[in-house]
């Protein structure tokens, strides 16, 4: 497996030279971006001239890798001073959240999204090195572990300082490449291996980020980078240098928090770590640098040794960047700021072969501000249920429905089936003039609700609002735009939560009553689906809710004849059953669509689809409700 490796991949790795041979060998810097000239530093390696020359130390921060925090987090931020690094690298040693009780749940729950959202092209050699070596792996758990065991022993080196296995010659530690670079150059600090590793990780689909060691007093102190991946539910530690998990007996994988427990689980990650010392100490004297010996008795004492080194840990994302070549396209995709004054600006100009809002040409989005009408008051025995979802990046209208939603419970459910929405429609004509033409030119010669609606789901939704990952699809759009209503019809793409959106004001225009479902999938079909929620909708008709799907376009009859609510479709018996039997054959027929149905990533697009194929049948668990006001 390695040996082909070694031919294919981007780089190749210097090994089996003398101690003398290295001193004097170059990083490899096979590009475009720097000076080839070598300077000779003190401890005789050849370094890059550029990195000798200390500009490098004011590499800016690239914007992406950047991250808004709640207010709460910020006395847990650990900012470490680290000598002369730069760029990306200060950024992430000053910015680690510590790991505490105060921030365990939100470390493990909110902070990191556990669905990785890759633009295609980003990372063109990931990409290529994943596509060629894990694309036909199934298991997310399986595709990480092939990365990290096989592959990234091939692309990645350590410096020959005696710390990791295989070593290689000195590099500076304050290059502040970028991640094609540093795939390039292959010899790497344990954070730049961090850095490689999460990012084959997240273009595989497989959410990956920072675990910052500090290692106990007792055992000598001292610090190193590694990695936690997501797969099958959990938070899996994954130790990008020397390339080992943690694994515990019943099977699943020690995450950092479980490593650090001082008990059952520590137990086994130290015992995982004596482990991998041992294996190390029986390394080639190549593998093991110019201090073979003196490396080899290290870190046989260390695999001997009962003192735990696992003391404390941080935790920090690593952003995806987005670089595609067309600036104009980084705005459409990217839509991260918006001024206040602008944010109903509908102004149009071009873009390729559509026309967009200015405010979004001029790429500033981020405060987007929730209007007043979205609001909903609520009882104030009701505040108490209401589910607050830390969605990071969503803001204005999106942030707020993520925010205020009502739980269906025992205690909520009357409240929300008799009082809670409006059964009738307060709509003024000329509010929402693009879904008034839709509404007339579509369903006006319509007599019932009910046909109104389902037409409106099953024929319009898909033309108006495509999703970016579900046929027919159009093109990948962010998760942060925070649209007006209008100007999701003019974007023409829309995830579930705006597709939702969309559906429910075409309803009120035609004067039928809508609101917004939260529905989260079941843990089973979450683990093994990689999805943990969705946001579909509910219409009233015929005297009773009816749960309409606006993404897969269906809605749910019962035997009888009416269509079921989203009660009845999560009331663990009969409806239940039905409603996931709806799901699981609508998914199979939108399966066999076309692959240019199934949009810019066809085949990644397709799998995901294939894996809610195979939960279909178990994936409804509980859900949230939450009204949608009319704009004043």
């Amino acid at each position: 497996m390695r040996k082909n490796l070694s031919v294919l991949l981007l780089i190749v790795l210097i090994a089996g030279q003398s101690c003398e041979q290295k001193s004097k060998s170059p990083s490899k810097t096979d590009n475009d971006w720097y000076s080839k000239d070598l300077v000779e530093v003190e401890n005789g390696s050849l370094i890059p001239a550029w990195a000798n020359d200390a500009k490098i130390y004011d590499a800016p921060v690239p914007e992406w890798a950047k991250e808004n925090l709640p207010d709460w987090i910020e006395p847990h931020i650990v900012k470490q001073t680290v000598k002369n690094v730069a760029g990306i690298d200060r950024y992430h040693s000053y910015y680690r959240i510590r790991y505490n009780e105060e921030t365990a749940k939100f470390l493990y729950e909110d902070y990191t999204p556990v669905r990785v959202n890759y633009i295609k092209g980003v990372l063109p050699s990931y990409e290529a090195i994943v596509n060629k070596y894990v694309s036909e792996i199934e298991s997310d758990k399986e595709k990480a572990i092939q990365l990290l065991t096989e592959v990234m022993p091939v692309i990645t080196k350590h410096p020959s300082n005696g710390l990791s296995v295989p070593c290689s010659l000195y590099v500076p530690g304050n290059r502040a490449f970028d991640d094609e670079q540093l795939l390039a150059d292959g010899i790497l600090w344990c954070n730049e291996q961090a850095r490689v590793f999460m990012r084959l990780c997240q273009v595989a689909g497989i959410p990956a980020r920072y675990v910052f060691l500090g290692y106990s007093e007792e055992s000598g102190g001292g610090a190193h980078v590694v990695t936690e991946f997501y797969a099958d539910g959990y938070w899996s530690m994954a130790d990008a240098s020397d390339f080992f998990v943690h694994p515990h007996p019943d099977g699943h994988l020690l995450s950092a928090a479980e490593c650090h427990d001082k008990g059952e689980g520590q137990k086994y990650a130290e015992i995982a770590l004596r482990k991998k010392f041992r294996e190390l100490s029986e390394e080639s004297d190549e593998n093991l640098g110019c201090t073979a010996e003196t490396n080899r008795c290290r870190f046989r004492e260390l695999s001997e040794s009962d003192v735990n080194r696992y003391g404390h840990f941080e935790i920090l994302n690593y952003n995806l960047p987005v670089s595609p070549k067309d600036e104009k396209e980084i705005i459409w995709r990217n839509l991260f700021y918006l001024q206040d004054k602008n944010w109903l600006s509908m102004k149009m100009v071009p873009l390729k072969n559509r026309m967009i809002p200015e405010w979004a040409e001029e790429s500033k989005f981020y405060g987007a501000p929730i209007p007043p009408w979205v609001k909903v008051d609520l009882p104030a025995w009701v505040s108490p249920f209401v589910r607050k979802l830390y969605v990071e990046g969503v803001v204005g209208i999106d942030r707020y429905h993520a925010y205020s939603s009502v739980p269906y419970c025992e205690e909520t459910a009357k409240y929300l089936y008799e009082q809670y929405t409006p059964i009738t429609v307060d709509y003024k004509n000329g509010t929402l003039p693009a879904y008034e033409k839709l509404v007339q030119k579509h369903v006006s010669g319509l007599k019932s609700d009910r046909e109104k609606a389902v037409h409106l789901l099953t024929k319009v939704v898909p033309v108006v609002a495509k999703h970016p990952t579900i046929p027919p699809c159009r093109e990948f759009i962010p998760g942060n735009r925070g649209l007006s209503d209008e100007e999701l019809l003019v974007s023409g793409d829309a995830w579930c939560n705006e597709q939702s959106r969309v559906f429910i004001r075409l309803c009120q225009v035609a004067g039928i009553p809508a609101r917004m479902i939260f529905f989260n999938y079941s843990e089973k079909a979450a683990q093994e689906s990689g999805l943990a929620a969705h946001v579909i909708s509910e219409f009233y008709t015929e005297g009773r809710w009816s749960m309409a799907d606006p993404t897969f376009s269906v809605v749910f009859p019962h035997p009888d004849g009416h269509l079921m609510s989203a009660a009845d479709c999560h009331d663990g018996g009969e409806g239940q059953a039905l409603a996931q039997q709806y799901y699981e054959k609508r998914y199979t027929e939108i399966n066999k669509s076309d692959d240019e149905d199934f949009g810019c990533d066809p085949e990644n697009n397709r799998k995901s689809l294939q894996k809610l194929i195979k939960v279909a049948l178990y994936q409804l668990d509980r859900f949230q409700v939450m009204n949608y006001p009319l704009p004043n």
